[in-house]
C-alpha cells in the first residue's frame, strides 16, 4: 500500500524480525493475545519452529562493523542460534518463565514475610556477629574516642597533603603526554619510582598497584612547587580574569617568581619551560572557569573559607536569578 517509504523497507522488515524473535523468547501465555501469535506456548507443533529454522539463516548472515569498517565478531548472535537450536525434549514451555525475574519475586516475597518485624534474626540471611548491629539499644550506648583537636588537625593536613600530591600527579602526566614524550630524563626531576605515605591517595586510585605503576607519582620537590604556583595563580586569578592574554601574564609571573629549571633535563632549554608553565596555567585557568560556571548554574556552592571574589559574586548572582527557570550565563 506504499504505506512505507522504499528507503525504510529494509529497516522495517528487520524489526518485524527482532519482534517476532523475541516475542518467541518471551512467551507467556497459552492463546493468542492482542495477535502474538509468537508470545503463546511454544509446543512441539507450534509456528515457532518454523521462525526458529529462518532465524538461524538470518542471524548466520549478520555481521557487525566496527568503527572502522572492520568485521567484528560480537558471541550475542552466536549464543543466540546456540540457545534457538536447544533441544530439551520438553513438550510445552512458556519461554518467559526462564528469565529471572520469577526468582527475583520469589525472594521477594521470602524477604516481606519479615516484612513488619524489624527485629527478625538473620533477617537478611545473614549471621550477624557484630553486637553493635543487633539491637538499637548497644548500637546508641557505643560511642567512639573523642578527637582532639591537634588529631582532628593532623588529619586534616594529611588528607590536604594527599590531595595536592595527587593533583601533581595528574598534572604530571599530563605534562608526559603533551611535553615530555616519555623522556626519562624529565620523568626522573618530577616523578619517583619509590612510593611513599605522601602517595596514599595515588595508590588507593592506581589500579595496578600491585603490579606497575600506572598513574604518576610525583617527588616531593615538584609537587611542593606545584603548590607555590596554584596559590600564585589563585592570588592573580580573580583580580586580572577580565584582561587580554591573562594565561601569557601569570605565566611570565610565574618564570620571574620561581626557578624552574628542575622541571626538565638538560636536553630542553629555557622555551621548553615556558612551554610547561604555560600548560599549567592553562589547566586551571580551564578548571577556574568551570567552577565558576557550575556555581552560576546552581551545581556547585561555595566551599567554607572559600574567598574568591569571582566566585563570591558568581554564588550572590545565582541567589539572585536561580528562581527563574530559563537563564543561561557561562564564562
Amino acid at each position: 500500500k506504499s504505506i512505507i517509504e522504499p528507503s525504510g523497507v529494509d529497516t522495517a522488515a528487520i524489526f518485524l524480525f527482532f519482534d517476532k524473535l523475541l516475542d518467541c523468547l518471551n512467551s507467556s501465555f497459552h492463546k493468542v493475545v492482542e495477535g502474538k501469535i509468537y508470545r503463546t506456548a511454544v509446543t512441539k507443533n507450534s509456528i515457532h519452529h518454523e521462525l526458529w529454522s529462518n532465524s538461524i539463516k538470518i542471524l548466520n548472515s549478520m555481521k557487525f562493523i566496527g568503527k572502522y569498517g572492520r568485521v567484528v565478531n560480537v558471541p550475542t548472535l552466536k549464543n543466540w542460534i546456540t540457545t534457538i537450536r536447544e533441544e530439551k525434549g520438553i513438550k510445552s514451555l512458556l519461554t518467559r518463565h526462564l528469565s529471572q525475574d520469577p526468582i527475583e519475586n520469589l525472594f521477594g516475597a521470602v524477604q516481606s514475610l519479615g516484612c513488619d518485624n524489624p527485629t527478625t534474626t538473620r533477617a537478611n540471611c545473614e549471621d550477624f556477629t557484630e553486637d553493635s548491629l543487633i539491637t538499637y539499644k548497644h548500637f546508641f550506648s557505643f560511642s567512639l574516642p573523642i578527637l582532639s583537636n591537634r588529631e582532628l588537625h593532623d588529619t586534616t593536613t594529611e588528607l590536604m597533603n594527599a590531595t595536592h600530591v595527587y593533583i601533581a600527579g595528574f598534572v604530571a602526566k599530563k605534562l608526559n603526554r603533551e611535553l615530555y614524550k616519555n623522556c626519562e630524563d624529565c620523568l626522573k626531576k618530577i616523578c619517583t619510582n619509590q612510593v611513599s605515605k605522601d602517595h596514599d591517595l595515588i595508590v588507593a586510585r592506581d589500579y595496578q598497584a600491585c603490579n606497575r605503576l600506572s598513574l604518576k607519582y610525583p617527588t616531593k620537590p615538584f609537587y611542593q612547587m606545584l603548590h607555590n604556583i596554584i596559590v600564585y595563580i589563585g592570588q592573580h586569578l580573580p583580580s586580572k580574569c577580565h584582561l587580554l592574554g591573562i594565561g601569557e601574564m601569570i605565566a611570565e609571573g610565574i618564570l620571574n617568581k620561581y626557578d624552574l629549571t628542575d622541571l626538565h633535563c638538560e636536553n630542553h632549554d629555557e622555551a621548553f619551560e615556558k612551554k610547561i608553565v604555560k600548560s599549567i596555567v592553562k589547566l586551571f585557568i580551564d578548571h577556574w572557569c568551570t567552577e565558576i560556571n557550575r556555581i552560576l548554574l546552581g551545581k556547585r556552592s561555595l566551599q567554607l573559607g572559600e574567598n574568591d571574589p569571582i566566585k563570591q559574586l558568581a554564588s550572590i548572582w545565582h541567589t539572585k536569578h536561580k528562581k527563574k527557570k530559563n537563564y543561561h550565563w557561562k564564562i
